[in-house]
């Protein structure tokens, strides 16, 4: 798999296993990276630097020798990294999210934060050099990875339960809107009856493929966690309760009555 040339997350993910190479091979040049006379080699210890990394918000190095990788809209990708050694006796990461090879890791660090700014990961084939940059590095388990592992988990509850989980997500969704839709015309603000009766016409059409009161109950109790607001909450902020509610009249003519335009003459 071929590695990227510009430091970024976006990679391709091998789906097989990263197989040992039979040699050590060379520790591969680091000159040439971005910012190549602060850069530090990570030459021992990388078990320990790597693990309980985030990486960009999206790749989360567990301790166990396992890593998490989310992509947007995709989910999570699990796989492996171990540790292994160039023929100088550094240490570098094996594993299928890079590919085959050996992998340098070489740091940006912020030595006022003492802090890491920025990781890459090296190797080299026939005489090039490549690499894979990541920065906004943090010693946790960022939210985005925090966000994705909620919701494999609430899949799998939907799931177990009988349900299709992209049935209930569409669900939750109607009822969000139902819920902001019905604060925006009690605030006297772009939504009339109308369009509030209709989203529930739809969030009723939504419920009839979920056979289960549960699953629409735990639905309406996630949506309403975090919608609605009073008429004196949007009276404190007029223009910014507007905007919100011309937004959702947006979202409203897509999903729900999906209005056309009207005829020019």
């Amino acid at each position: 798999m071929n590695k990227l040339l510009v430091g970024c997350c976006v990679m391709i993910l091998s789906m097989t296993l990263a197989v040992p190479e039979l040699w050590a091979s060379p520790y591969p040049p680091t000159n040439g990276l971005p910012e190549a006379n602060h850069t530090r080699i990570v030459s021992e210890g990388v078990r320990d630097f790597l693990s309980g990394k985030t990486l960009h918000y999206t790749l989360y190095f567990n301790n166990d020798g396992t890593y998490l990788y989310v992509e947007e809209g995709k989910g999570i990708h699990r796989g492996k990294w171990s540790v292994c050694k160039f023929d100088n006796g550094f240490e570098g990461v094996l594993s299928d999210l890079f590919g085959p090879n050996c992998e340098g890791v070489v740091t940006i660090d912020n030595k006022k934060l003492n802090a890491v700014w920025k990781i890459y990961f090296v190797t080299s084939k026939d005489g090039k050099v490549y690499y894979s940059g990541f920065d906004y590095i943090c010693q946790c388990i960022a939210k985005p990875i925090q966000d994705a592992l909620t919701d494999e988990q609430k899949r799998k509850e939907i799931a177990s339960a009988g349900g299709n989980p992209n049935d209930v997500n569409a669900l939750v969704a109607l009822y969000r809107l139902y819920l902001n839709a019905k604060s925006c015309k009690e605030a006297g603000l772009v939504f009339t009856d109308t369009e509030v009766e209709n989203i529930a016409k739809s969030a009723k059409a939504q419920e009839a493929k979920i056979n289960s009161d549960q699953l629409q109950n735990n639905a309406w109790q996630e949506a309403a966690k975090s919608s609605g607001f009073t008429p004196a909450e949007a009276n404190a902020d007029y223009d910014a309760a507007f905007k919100e509610c011309s937004q959702l009249l947006t979202l409203y003519n897509l999903s729900v009555s999906r209005v056309l335009p009207k005829k020019p003459f």
